[in-house]
């Protein structure tokens, strides 16, 4: 598969949508780079794991379109059902069956290292109009209480990720404590 076209395609999915900050072809991008960190004892097909990161965040608009495009490529209906699937399996509440979900899932997990796990949140939370403490109530509980990763090597990295956060946290707590 050729990423460049893939990419462009993946893009003109998102390109008349509502801008997701968080679910773009930089997040993709990401994503692939995360999978780059945890999937050295791993067999997978790199095609259907990049067609699923470029269509992550596309595929809430609709699978029609998708499959017409891979059809189009000359894949065939069993290719082109395991990218759907794999596609689905990367989205957060996912309970991935294949290698291939299971990398792209926890790579959506991780992506980005630990300033970034935090960050995404905070990002968030602003962009909707949430107050600063609504956000990190929000944070606290469900962000550090369903990050989910199923490969033993993102585990080890949700850990991290969480601990810094957690600290993180805790100095934003006490510091808005300090200047009320």
């Amino acid at each position: 598969m050729d990423k460049i076209i893939l990419k462009n395609f993946a893009e003109g999915l998102l390109k008349d949508k509502k801008r997701d900050i968080l679910h773009g072809i930089d997040h993709s991008d990401r994503m692939l780079k995360a999978v780059d960190m945890i999937s050295a004892n791993y067999t997978y097909d790199n095609d259907i794991l990049m067609a699923g990161a470029y269509f992550h965040g596309g595929i809430h608009y609709g699978e029609e379109p998708i499959r017409r495009w891979l059809t189009s490529r000359g894949y065939n209906d069993k290719s082109i059902d395991k990218i759907i699937k794999v596609t689905w399996e990367s989205q957060n509440k996912s309970i991935p069956e294949t290698i291939e979900g299971k990398l792209l899932h926890d790579s959506h997990t991780i992506e980005g290292g630990k300033a970034f796990f935090i960050l995404k949140p905070l990002l968030v939370g602003t962009v909707i109009g949430q107050t600063l403490e609504e956000t990190i109530e929000f944070i606290e509980n469900n962000i550090f209480t369903n990050e989910e990763c199923y490969l033993p090597e993102s585990k080890a990295l949700i850990r991290e990720n969480h601990e810094y956060a957690r600290e993180f946290i805790g100095y934003l707590k006490s510091e808005i404590e300090i200047n009320r």
